[in-house]
């Protein structure tokens, strides 16, 4: 079974801890696009040469 879960946070008021959360998003989605770029650099490199060994993907 499946379940689904919405919550709402509120924003904080102190700059500097709005400051870590705005760094945190960025962080995420800095390593969400290394991690794409590598699985598409693979993927086409597999293309190419049928004997490439992939990289491993698992957390």
């Amino acid at each position: 079974m499946a379940k689904g879960f919405v919550f709402e946070v509120a924003w904080p008021n102190d700059p500097d801890a709005a400051s870590k959360v705005r760094s945190q998003f960025g962080a995420r989605r800095f390593a969400f696009n290394w991690t794409l770029a590598r699985v598409k650099a693979d993927m086409d490199a597999k293309k190419v040469d049928s004997s490439h060994v992939s990289v491993p993907w698992n957390l």
